[in-house]
């Protein structure tokens, strides 16, 4: 009954991910090209520059949102960096390192509940397995 329950929640979360796809790519282009093109343009360095050339020409990669998102919590910019890991986790929702830096970027924003709501449910998900426990507790890590 329990992994009946499981295999239709991944259904349903796989079928809501691509039926989705399209809205992400448009909202994505709306916050990070038409709004803000010219002015972060010029401010972008080079990585910046270059994984976004990627995911304009494979919405679809989780890695280079996750590397994104990166760069954007390294420079402070918290929220655009949550969105780019929620994004790679869209793609590949066993993205230990998207769903630890998502842990990390919530508590960097000062939404302590939030981060714990979701490192729970992390910690949880990774619970099935010895191998998931330990991929999660070394992203944690980084």
């Amino acid at each position: 009954m329990v992994k009946t329950k499981g295999i239709i929640t991944i259904v349903i979360i796989v079928a809501l991910c691509i039926s989705g796809c399209q809205w992400c790519k448009q909202t994505y282009n709306n916050i990070f090209h038409k709004s803000e093109a010219q002015d972060i343009a010029p401010a972008m360095d080079g990585r910046k520059v270059e994984l976004q050339k990627q995911i304009e020409r494979k919405y679809e990669n989780p890695e280079a949102h996750y590397q994104l998102g990166k760069l954007y919590h390294a420079d402070g910019m918290y929220e655009k960096a949550e969105f780019e890991y929620r994004v790679a986790l869209g793609f590949d929702p066993v993205h230990y390192r998207a769903q630890a830096a998502i842990v990390k970027a919530l508590k960097d924003q000062g939404k302590t509940p939030a981060a714990q709501m979701a490192a729970d449910l992390y910690m949880n998900q990774s619970a099935v397995s010895a191998e998931a426990s330990l991929l999660l507790g070394k992203a944690f890590q980084r």
